[in-house]
């Protein structure tokens, strides 16, 4: 590149070309595109695809792939509670699932995508400590809507189909009506008088 283009400045550079219609950028932009096609074989689509490329994703279908290998075997401790909850158990202890209200943009969906688990690390919770970590969903909570898929009270999201929830609104009261710390509160600020 040296011996093309260093001896060359006032030709690619913009104070060489001040009335030239054709800038720095646009040439910059010629160049790799010479570079990336002609030289280095024309390998258009260099991208990672989406399920390698993000963290949470990854994560997500490790903790699925965990209660597939757990639960497929033991299905029985895997039970419906009522509707959106269950009763996960593991080793000697006993976890509960919950199901939340879905806030996921369809274009930044980090839902699980192996098989019909469609688990949304944003709308279901458990009670383990694994469970804590931010957009990446327990085994628990995988092995619930694998094994025990008839308590889920949302429709599964599919990718070619808008996710939607069977009834939003009755869904969004028993929500609030449950859990006090989700509860809206008005509050009206009122300034202060001056001195």
């Amino acid at each position: 590149m040296e011996k093309s283009w260093s001896h060359r400045v006032e030709q690619w550079a913009a104070f060489g070309r001040l009335g030239s219609c054709v800038n720095t950028s646009m040439l910059c932009e010629r160049f790799h595109k010479t570079l990336k096609h002609d030289i280095l074989g024309g390998k258009a689509n260099m991208e990672r695809g989406v399920e390698e490329g993000r963290y949470r994703l990854q994560r997500h279908h490790k903790a699925h792939a965990w209660a597939v290998k757990r639960y497929s075997e033991r299905q029985q401790r895997v039970a419906v509670v009522g509707p959106g909850k269950w009763e996960v158990e593991d080793k000697d202890k006993v976890f509960h699932v919950q199901e939340h209200y879905c806030p996921c943009d369809e274009k930044f969906n980090n839902h699980c995508l192996r098989g019909e688990c469609k688990a949304c690390p944003y709308a279901f919770a458990c009670n383990c400590t694994m469970d804590v970590k931010s957009g990446i969903s327990c085994t628990h909570v995988h092995a619930a809507l694998l094994y025990a898929p008839s308590g889920r009270r949302t429709v599964a999201y599919h990718q070619d189909a808008e996710s939607s929830h069977a009834n939003d609104d009755q869904f969004r009261e028993e929500r609030c009506s449950s859990d006090d710390e989700d509860e809206i509160v008005v509050v009206d600020i009122v300034d202060e008088p001056e001195n």
